[in-house]
């Protein structure tokens, strides 16, 4: 229940701030603009939102350590690491499709890459 109001935001947020801006620039624009609004909303959703859901709650719940030291799980033979880096690199390649469709003047690789 409590993602239903998350995508409920991101709705309006679509409608007040971009549809009708991009929908004047014709349907392909409109098109292609709203399938990386909503790739970018589920992989900020996928991504972020297990951590921000459960900050505001600190305090009143018991909260569950994180790992933020990058790369133990690989030095110490844990977990599925190789699975974890596969999937973020599946993760970001519609970002590399989507990108150059979005943006008007023409992007190479290496911009792709200071982007990430």
């Amino acid at each position: 229940m409590r993602e239903l109001f998350d995508f409920i935001v991101l709705f309006f947020i679509y409608i007040s701030m971009f549809y009708r801006k991009w929908k004047v620039q014709g349907k392909d624009v409109l098109f292609i603009n709203t399938i990386m609004y909503i790739y970018l909303s589920f992989i900020l959703y996928l991504t972020l939102m297990p951590i921000l859901v459960s900050l505001p709650f600190i305090f009143n719940h018991p909260y569950e350590l994180m790992n933020l030291v990058p790369f133990v799980d690989v030095t110490n033979g844990r977990g599925d690491f190789i699975r974890q880096v596969v999937l973020n690199i599946v993760m970001t390649i519609p970002f590399g499709f989507l990108l150059p469709l979005v943006r008007e003047k023409k992007i190479n690789l290496l911009n792709v890459i200071f982007i990430l």
